[in-house]
């Protein structure tokens, strides 16, 4: 399988330097949506599988098995890099080889990647120890007594966990942040601090508003949710109790996806490893207490609130170092919003428990719960009443963002 994917390496940095010039020519979209193709083609492949070898067959893994399988995840990594040559022809730039190295920039380069690299190891360290005290709950799964043991959660209900407090972030943070990082790199080159201001402000008022009411509905909406991705009641518990100790850390973990974009268009990536490593380093001394004072069907939890806090602090000291660095961005007002927005969320979140509580509840025998098909209706009825109260909140505020957003739906129906 190794073998297979290793060229993977190579096309996913093809794919980010390729999206990163069309991102500098403001062309966004061929970058955002070449991963579909990456999908489709392994989507294809696992189709060809199952069709030559069956559904739940027990497979021995020969060699072929794993030529198709791992060959076709690989083909979809590197169609997802390819095909982006063809937007770089439709906007007018051309790629020639330069097997040249002189002249190429690459001290400034390694500089800047070594500060980079470092955070990565750091980072990947913090996710070790993460992964090896959550999955020391499975040995209590067996010896459980009074819990099931489907109810303990694990490392994978972590996993699972993650990836659904990933979808707001990577929805609307990083989308945000891939639009704005192109112009902020440009008012940093030109020295405008005002504009990249501007520019980080704008940025941070729309996530704000974002991930507020994405935090709210999570945390009403857990169990649904969690049904959605667990077959039973007990291992649907389990996964809510996680996402909803780490749906906390949403809004700081945005915030600092965003401040970290700023250092970067700085070419700053010192400031990133700095509040990165303490982030880290105060996640792994809190993990580790977690491990010896928690008792373990609490303990991914109780290891992702940890990871939520932490969040917190990273933000702060990032938001403190780049004060520093370019000046004050108007904490006032920045404070302001971030209270209006979480007051419209409190009570968008207070509106959805009810409409919620009105469905039936999420006990076990309730209808959120008893379906994948029922809890995803729900899902969609709680959010949407939520959403409402939300944006009406906010317009009622007078959100300049909530407001811009309304006229251009207006103008769009008028049209």
């Amino acid at each position: 399988f190794a073998y297979w994917c290793l060229p993977q390496l190579f096309f996913y940095g093809l794919y980010s330097i390729l999206g990163e010039v069309l991102n500098a020519r403001s062309s966004f979209g061929p970058f955002m949506w070449a991963p579909v193709l990456n999908n489709l083609v392994a989507i294809i492949g696992l189709g060809i599988f199952i069709g030559f070898f069956g559904p739940g067959a027990s497979l021995a893994w020969d060699s072929a098995q794993i030529a198709l399988l791992a060959g076709t995840w690989s083909l979809g990594v590197a169609a997802q890099a390819l095909v982006l040559f063809f937007f770089w022809k439709r906007i007018g730039l051309r790629f020639t080889f330069n097997f040249k190295l002189r002249g190429l920039g690459l001290r400034p380069a390694l500089k800047a990647a070594s500060w980079t690299l470092a955070m990565l190891i750091i980072t990947q360290i913090g996710g070790l120890i993460q992964t090896a005290l959550t999955s020391t709950t499975l040995s209590a799964r067996t010896a459980s007594g009074s819990i099931p043991a489907e109810g303990i959660a694990s490392v994978a209900v972590a996993g699972t966990a993650w990836l659904i407090f990933m979808i707001p972030h990577s929805v609307g943070t990083v989308s945000l942040a891939t639009a704005y990082f192109t112009k902020m790199s440009e008012h940093a080159h030109a020295k405008n601090w005002d504009g990249l201001k501007a520019d980080l402000l704008r940025a941070l008022r729309s996530i704000l508003l974002l991930s507020g009411i994405s935090t709210s509905v999570m945390i009403v909406l857990a169990y649904p949710i969690a049904r959605v991705f667990a077959l039973d009641y007990e291992p649907a518990v389990a996964l809510a109790t996680v996402l909803i100790a780490m749906v906390f850390g949403l809004i700081p973990f945005s915030v600092n996806f965003m401040l970290q974009r700023v250092f970067y268009s700085l070419e700053d990536t010192k400031s990133p490893f700095v509040f990165t490593t303490i982030q880290v380093l105060l996640f792994v001394a809190g993990a580790i207490a977690c491990s010896v004072f928690v008792q373990p069907v609490y303990l991914v939890a109780a290891i992702s609130l940890v990871m939520s806090l932490t969040f917190v602090v990273q933000a702060i000291i990032a938001y403190i170092l780049l004060v520093r660095r370019i000046g004050s961005l108007g904490q006032s007002k920045l404070g302001k919003l971030f209270v209006g927005a979480l007051l419209a969320s409190g009570v968008a979140g207070a509106v959805g428990a009810i409409v919620l509580r009105e469905l039936g509840g999420v006990a076990e025998t309730s209808s959120a719960m008893s379906s994948v098909v029922s809890a995803l209706v729900t899902c969609l009825i709680v959010g949407a009443s939520s959403l409402a109260v939300y944006l009406g909140s906010l317009w009622v505020t007078r959100n300049a963002e909530v407001r811009a957003m309304m006229s251009s739906l207006l103008g769009i129906l008028r049209r």
